[in-house]
């Protein structure tokens, strides 16, 4: 099996993971993503980066062609949009760690520091969602509603419309 099929392969599973533990957060009533979610998500990165790596040799037609062959990953139309997919996760991920932080900071920190380090971490969230509404922004509805959906980020956050 190819480097290619297997981060594939493993980008599907791990969409189904995302899938199945971003159901058990809608469910609850909190809005918040778990630690397990930011895990997976960050795996599901990693294994894209892997997956622009490996494809760097290939032409756009190629890859378009071994996307359609493959049968996954049909939001992955040429190698820009996973450059984009790419870029918009890591933003994701800064943004989960940073208010995972606020977060702890909230409940758990009561130093004299808690308040600037506070404000820091809510300067970096707002940046890193000021970042990804940037690239998002220059796609159109119907492509970001595709990514949003494919990449299984929870609509709280992320829907169009929340964003815009």
């Amino acid at each position: 099996m190819s480097a290619i099929h297997r981060n594939l392969v493993s980008l599907e599973m791990l969409a189904d993971d995302l899938a199945d533990e971003l159901g058990l957060i809608e469910i609850s009533d909190d809005k918040y993503v778990t630690a397990n979610y930011c895990r997976l998500l960050q795996q599901y990165h990693q294994h894209s980066l892997c997956l622009e790596a490996s494809v760097i040799e290939l032409t756009g037609r190629e890859f378009s062609d071994l996307m359609v062959k493959q049968g996954v990953s049909s939001h992955l139309t040429n190698k820009n949009a996973l450059k984009v997919q790419n870029h918009l996760l890591g933003f994701v991920i800064q943004y989960y760690q940073a208010t995972s932080k606020l977060e702890k900071i909230r409940h758990v920190d009561f130093s004299e520091h808690a308040e600037t380090k506070f404000d820091l971490l809510t300067t970096q969230a707002i940046k890193h969602k000021a970042q990804f509404k940037t690239i998002a922004k220059e796609l159109r509805e119907v492509e970001y509603n595709k990514l949003l959906s494919a990449l299984r980020l929870p609509s709280f956050d992320w829907r169009w419309d929340v964003l815009f």
